[in-house]
């Protein structure tokens, strides 16, 4: 009746935790080879003090899926065992051949509960071969790598009690076909580098004239004329920087009052020339491919993006392991945007660290103009990074030099 129990709480247990199917995933069959090492006694033998002897084992087993929490193990495996007698000191030995079916249930990717029947074949006298019940526990270790436990009940007359512990290696894994989960963040990489070489970076100069026209309304005119003259200083700054050392597309000027024209695709008369001054003479093709780039504070990289793939060995599948943006408030930076002014996302090289354009703090400015780069000098590195990218998915280097 005890023995009738047991099975019965085994089963019960395995189909209950089958149930918890989101919780599981297995492949439709994996193969492989196994070793390890049994502790094995002996039960219904006339002998006192009998204890526990190890032997190694070796084998070859094969899981074979049955539903997304459920699979099945079949092993079979050379398997010596034997006890040890005290007094007097001697040994029990057979060599056995161990062909199991255990039902698994996954709790997690990596562990599994599993129990079913063991057949012990004894090689030199097989009427003393009988069936028994095994239980333990799977853990997987790498990729490739299973760690198994199981304990052999000894439920029958003269069963074998035997704990053995074996690592599982897995010979076939079948590669995931679909694309891998980092493609289309490349492709989308590839696609913005391609289309801005070919296209028109547009840049976009701060007027300030909000704050210029408030000190008006106060009457304070020296100090907007102060504001007015560090503005354009900035603004002339800019342009000759890009002018002389952004080649990697071309490149126009246009006042941050006009980004709604930008926005919507309207580019006639918008465009500034060397000096500030708006000239009709500059013509943008309002159907060409064209990004934003601005010296701006850099916002917070909110998504999340690839960074490795975790193979799973029984969905068969590349699983995402993503990294998010860190907070990056208060960074004075060029900043690349998209034709709707949405800053861009990594992998694109969307920013290059610069100094504020902030003058007014008289803490910050000292140590900002310490450790940063000059605005010609982030243009210069922004060139290099668009380029350096460009390079790596394109033979040929970029379209203008």
């Amino acid at each position: 009746m005890k023995k009738i129990i047991l099975l019965l709480a085994l089963f019960v247990n395995l189909l209950v935790l089958k149930a918890q199917d989101s919780l599981y995933t297995n492949s439709n069959a994996l193969i492989g080879f196994s070793g390890g090492v049994n502790f094995t006694k002996f039960q219904g033998l006339p002998f006192k003090d009998l204890s526990a002897g190890s032997q190694l084992t070796l084998g070859l087993f094969q899981i074979v899926k049955v539903t997304n929490g459920l699979s099945l193990k079949f092993n079979e495996s050379f398997s010596p065992k034997k006890s040890m007698i005290m007094h007097p000191l001697a040994k029990i030995k057979g060599n056995y051949i161990d062909i199991s079916v255990l039902p698994q249930a996954r709790i997690t990717d990596e562990v599994a509960l599993q129990g079913g029947l063991v057949f012990n074949a004894l090689t030199n006298d097989f009427k003393y071969s009988e069936f028994n019940v095994l239980a333990g526990a799977q853990v997987r270790l790498q990729k490739r790598m299973i760690f198994d436990v199981t304990y052999q009940l000894p439920i029958f007359n003269h069963a074998i009690s035997n704990l053995n512990f074996s690592l599982n290696y897995i010979i076939n894994r079948t590669r995931n076909k679909e694309p891998r989960p980092d493609r289309k963040e490349k492709q989308n990489l590839v696609s913005k580098l391609d289309e801005l070489n070919k296209g028109i970076l547009l840049v976009r100069l701060k007027n300030w004239d909000n704050k210029i026209d408030a000190y008006k309304v106060v009457g304070d005119t020296l100090k907007a004329n102060q504001l007015a003259a560090q503005r354009r200083a900035m603004n002339i700054a800019i342009v000759n920087s890009f002018k002389e050392r952004y080649h990697f597309s071309d490149v126009a000027f246009f006042f941050s009052d006009d980004s709604k024209m930008v926005k919507q695709g309207t580019f006639d008369g918008i465009f500034v020339n060397d000096s500030l001054i708006k000239d009709p003479s500059i013509k943008v093709n309002n159907s060409a491919n064209w990004l934003i780039g601005e010296v701006d504070f850099l916002e917070m990289d909110t998504a999340k993006h690839w960074q490795n793939s975790h193979y799973n060995i029984y969905t068969k599948k590349y699983e995402k392991i993503y990294y998010s943006g860190s907070p990056n408030f208060g960074r004075c930076a060029i900043v690349i945007r998209d034709k709707n002014f949405i800053q861009l996302q990594r992998p694109f090289p969307y920013y290059v660290s610069c100094r504020t354009e902030i003058k007014e703090d008289k803490t910050v400015t000292p140590v900002n103009h310490f450790f940063k780069r000059s605005v010609s000098r982030a243009v210069k590195r922004l060139d290099k990074k668009l380029r350096k990218k460009y390079g790596n998915y394109f033979d040929k280097g970029p379209a203008r030099y």
